[in-house]
């Protein structure tokens, strides 16, 4: 979902993506355009129900992020 979600987007974009995603994993709020950015891995952000799973669910968005960041 993630690779889908990020294909074709800008860094820049997809940094933003990220943040996002990790913060609603994490229980923040983000306005429903924000939330729409995700496309499909946004029904992954119910993991914060399950907060042992929060890691799982948000590794491949922080990789991306480190990934991203250091291509820079």
């Amino acid at each position: 979902m993630l690779t889908q979600s990020v294909k074709d987007k800008s860094v820049s974009e997809a940094l933003e993506m990220t943040k996002i995603f990790s913060d609603l994993a994490i229980g923040k709020e983000h306005t429903s355009d924000e939330i729409e950015k995700l496309g499909d891995a946004a029904v992954l952000t119910q993991v914060m129900q399950f907060p042992v799973r929060i890691k799982c669910a948000t590794i491949s968005w922080w990789a991306l992020e480190q990934a991203l960041l250091k291509k820079g």
